[in-house]
């Protein structure tokens, strides 16, 4: 062989370990994983879930307690309208006197 066959080979060894060595100094590393960061990020969102929950169900308490006030309010109608048309009965053909023994009778039975 002779002398430039071995500068050939030489330049081609070196050219592959040239190609070696930047595959493994320039190669795609995957992106750095920091767990710290990452739950430093899930923590406040699963605290504000949490709260949220917590509000959903006392905002559904809430609206069961009205609805149920808002049915015994639907109850007591009826007997509302009775007692107001007799009263209104009695103040339309009651004299003042008669009247005002009543406001009496009612603020003294308020007040007991």
């Amino acid at each position: 062989m002779t002398k430039e066959t071995y500068k050939t080979i030489a330049i081609l060894v070196l050219f592959v370990v040239l190609c070696i060595v930047s595959f493994i100094a320039f190669k795609k590393s995957p992106p750095p994983y920091d767990e710290v960061f990452v739950e430093s990020q899930i923590k406040p969102i699963q605290e504000e879930n949490s709260r949220l929950f917590l509000e959903i169900s006392n905002l559904k308490l809430k609206h069961s307690k009205s609805l149920e006030k808002i049915d015994s309010l639907s109850n007591l109608k009826p007997t509302i309208i009775i007692r107001y048309e007799e009263k209104y009965k009695f103040i339309d053909g009651a004299s003042a006197g008669a009247i005002a023994k009543e406001f009496e009778r009612i603020f003294s039975d308020s007040i007991h």
